[in-house]
């Protein structure tokens, strides 16, 4: 499979609108939260100002090296997803024609690697929002709406991963391991939830003062 973040945002929505299943939700899901990540680099850049002083530069710039690991990291997500779902539909078919424990327990652990790459993007798009939450009064005014955008996008990533997980987690056998991982999720998804709204607030309230 080719890597699909280095594929022309054209090509990547053709190969996405064909009727086959990658790329799909995964894939979309982390290209949502890489358009975050890509726009809050873009926000801290322009927040790192000549007239900064030297600690609110420091903070800036080494949130800046983060933002750009964490935008590394969700792009090649965007590939990993297919690969995994491509994974989890090959034991599928294997286990149709063959009962040995192998076979099955094949499935079971690719369901787990496709229910951990979402998890991974969840994890990564909190990261992101709590940073944000925390750097919010430092960053440029006048990209406050390009913040709020990214504080939207991060939340809706973490939302359709959470919708990945979900369907990965259905087919699992191992009622504590899904438990757990379930768990997580919302603890992630809860963290979501009110990092988006601090910087939603704060972006609403900013904006209407001025």
């Amino acid at each position: 499979m080719d890597e699909l973040a280095r594929l022309s945002l054209d090509e990547f929505l053709n190969r996405l609108a064909d009727r086959t299943p990658t790329p799909g939700g995964g894939s979309v899901a982390a290209t949502s939260g890489a358009c975050a990540c890509a726009l809050a680099r873009m926000v801290t850049a322009y927040s790192i100002g000549k007239n900064a002083d030297p600690k609110t530069r420091a903070t800036l710039e080494e949130a800046a090296v983060s933002l750009r690991g964490l935008d590394e990291l969700m792009r090649a997500l965007i590939t990993q997803d297919a690969r995994a779902y491509e994974e989890i539909t090959s034991a599928a078919k294997s286990m149709k024609t063959n009962e040995l424990n192998e076979i099955r327990e094949t499935f079971q652990q690719a369901l787990m690697a496709g229910a951990a790459i979402p998890m991974e993007i969840a994890a990564i798009a909190s990261r992101l929002l709590a940073m944000l939450d925390g750097l919010r009064d430092r960053l440029n005014a006048r990209l406050l709406s390009d913040l709020g955008v990214v504080a939207v996008l991060a939340e809706a990533s973490a939302t359709a991963a959470g919708f990945m997980v979900q369907t990965n987690l259905s087919d699992i056998v191992d009622h504590a391991v899904k438990s757990r991982i379930a768990r997580e999720l919302d603890a992630i998804l809860g963290h979501c939830r009110e990092s988006r709204r601090n910087i939603e607030s704060f972006v609403r309230s900013t904006l209407e003062t001025t």
